[in-house]
């Protein structure tokens, strides 16, 4: 018995979903491979899909991608006989997806256990239509199986396996910044974020917010570190204030002496404290992500369900820079309002006071069953076709609302690319800006957006070795990306 999971490509990002999954199968002995499509043909992917001869294949996809692997699927089962998954965020809040001929099941919520109650079914040419978490068609119809209850204990989850995806892209493995979790779950609400439907799913199944141990963290850390190059640790938790001070004061007293190396965490602005700040920045702490999504209270409050208003933002910015510590700020533009150019621009102007080291800006997309996609509906800035139709790019290039002014939507676009330069370089460009942005320049702002995050990311903000000595290959893949940007523009 054997799984192949396909993955478009990597984008030289660790892919912790699927690495969880195959880590987990991989602790249970069972044989498992990878495939990297995006460059393939479709005969070259029929031959080595029959080289790796699978009896599952499956996939995690985000709504919008997931249409590309429903095609793979649909080409896949005309010429081979095997058992087709689809798990991730689309799986979970559509499930309806299975109504596609070419899958056979999804997986709906956290798929460790049961990906491997799934293939340990098939090993035994049991039926797997009972399973918890798996969603089927029957007669036509949906059928989802309940959730089982969410892991408790955290560190009894294998650690992700890196070494699949790594051997696909040695540029991966050769980074130097690796990729971990330490929580699972959020507790909050925001109007465009999955969590409320997630939290509500399961619902009576365990508690929301799972913490690691210390101690499981840090021995999943030194073993990346003794395999692989590892420089600085990206922790890539939602909400990594979430911790308490006991946690955070226990990771400061281990992390330097037993790990010795610098680290990047996400939060949000309310949980700042000058306490966890303080032991944020003794345990090593390089630079800090927190998104601020706009400078507008009331809509803050009322559209997005976002905790954090603007005094909560300035006090998290004063603390930070009193314990000179670097950060980001994140935000949201194309929001669904009357004149969402000037709600952009005044959330600039907040950015701009807040002297961050960077800043980076999203265009809204209204994610199927989340309550910004009930909100933009009702409201009139979204005619919704199936979800995720069209492929969005995962850099949002354009906004899919309509507003009152139908130059809006362009205008967000440039301003989107504009948007990091422009914070760190307000007294060059700030009074530009409304001129830049009515200029048909959005191929060169593209460009220059690329050049300026990527850049940014990896010479100023999280900078290692492998920085420098793969910033050619870099570059190249960049270009590559870029390419295949323009084209999804072109096709809209």
């Amino acid at each position: 018995m054997k799984t192949l999971f396909l993955l478009k490509e990597t984008m030289v990002m660790e892919r912790m979903g699927l690495m969880y999954l195959i880590g987990a199968l991989k602790k249970r002995g069972k044989a498992v491979d990878i495939l990297v499509t995006g460059a393939m043909t479709r005969d070259k992917l029929i031959a080595a899909v029959k080289e790796a001869a699978p009896d599952l294949i499956a996939v995690s996809a985000m709504t919008g991608e997931h249409n590309y692997y429903l095609s793979l699927f649909a080409h896949l089962k005309k010429h081979l006989a095997f058992f087709s998954l689809m798990g991730g965020p689309h799986a979970t809040f559509s499930p309806e997806v299975v109504l596609n001929d070419c899958l056979d099941a999804v997986c709906v919520g956290e798929g460790e256990d049961a990906l491997l109650d799934l293939v340990e079914a098939l090993e035994r040419g049991a039926s797997p239509r009972s399973i918890p978490n798996l969603a089927f068609r029957e007669g036509g119809a949906l059928h989802v199986n309940p959730p089982r209850p969410l892991v408790d204990d955290l560190d009894r989850i294998p650690f992700p396996d890196r070494d699949l995806i790594y051997s696909r892209d040695r540029l991966l493995k050769r980074d130097r910044i690796k990729t971990f979790f330490t929580i699972r779950g959020c507790p909050y609400h925001c109007a465009y974020c999955f969590n409320e439907r997630f939290n509500e799913m399961y619902r009576g199944k365990g508690r929301v917010v799972r913490i690691r141990s210390v101690e499981n963290f840090i021995a999943e850390v030194n073993e990346v570190r003794r395999r692989y190059p590892t420089e600085l640790l990206s922790i890539y938790d939602d909400n990594f204030l979430l911790h308490d001070v006991p946690w955070l004061e226990e990771l400061a007293e281990k992390l330097p002496s037993r790990v010795g190396l610098p680290f990047i965490v996400n939060f949000i602005p309310t949980l700042v404290t000058e306490e966890k700040i303080r032991l944020l920045k003794k345990a090593g702490v390089s630079y800090i992500e927190m998104a601020l999504e706009t400078a507008d209270d009331e809509i803050n409050r009322d559209i997005l369900k976002r905790a954090p208003l603007r005094k909560d933002i300035e006090e998290a910015a004063r603390i930070l820079h009193k314990f000179k510590i670097r950060f980001q700020v994140d935000c949201l533009i194309g929001l669904p309002v009357e004149d969402p150019i000037g709600n952009a621009l005044r959330t600039m102007d907040f950015e701009i006071s807040l002297r961050p080291t960077f800043a980076l800006a999203n265009i809204l997309y209204p994610y199927p069953k989340t309550p910004i996609h009930r909100y933009v509906v009702e409201n009139g800035f979204f005619s919704p076709r199936d979800a995720g139709s069209t492929q969005m790019d995962f850099t949002r290039n354009y906004s899919v609302l309509t507003f009152p002014d139908p130059r809006a939507k362009e205008k967000l676009a440039r301003l989107h690319k504009l948007w990091g330069v422009t914070v760190s370089h307000p007294l060059l460009l700030r009074r530009l800006i409304p001129f830049l942005i009515s200029l048909p320049l959005l191929k060169l702002y593209t460009y220059i957006f690329w050049a300026w995050h990527g850049l940014s990311y990896r010479f100023r903000l999280a900078t290692t070795s492998s920085s420098y000595r793969d910033f050619p290959h870099y570059v190249a893949k960049l270009f590559s990306f870029l390419g295949r940007i323009e084209k999804d523009d072109d096709a809209r």
